[in-house]
């Protein structure tokens, strides 16, 4: 049920951080030691307002700043209706986004990671 195309990638923390914002992706809440595990994404459109998209990728600190430049590793995307993202119970099957939505998150994700090597993939 989760988008794999992207797992494993390997990206600069603060690149992907600049790169989430750009599109309006939010980072997830602060754990222990006051590192964040995932970006959230809310969609805002009028035509499926509802869906909900979550990142997880393997963590960087909440304040990181240059000198906390490391390289993260993407886990997988995952896709909810908004009332169901807060027990996390049941995350959609990929045909049951709406195209369009699907199609934006993928799109953004694209420009995120296009041309970075997937570690996954042969």
């Amino acid at each position: 049920i989760a988008l794999q195309r992207f797992s494993g990638t390997e990206i600069s923390n603060l690149t992907l951080l600049s790169k989430m914002a750009k599109f309006e992706w939010e980072k997830g809440e602060a754990q222990d030691g006051g590192a964040f595990y995932e970006f959230r994404r809310l969609d805002v459109s009028k035509q499926d307002v509802g869906y909900y998209t979550e990142l997880k990728f393997s963590g960087m600190y909440i304040a990181a700043g240059y000198e906390d430049a490391e390289d993260v590793s993407v886990e997988d995307v995952q896709f909810w209706k908004n009332a169901e993202i807060i027990h996390k119970k049941d995350a959609l099957k990929l045909d049951e986004v709406s195209p369009r939505y699907f199609s934006e998150i993928v799109s953004q994700l694209m420009s995120i990671f296009g041309g970075m090597e997937n570690k996954n993939e042969e």
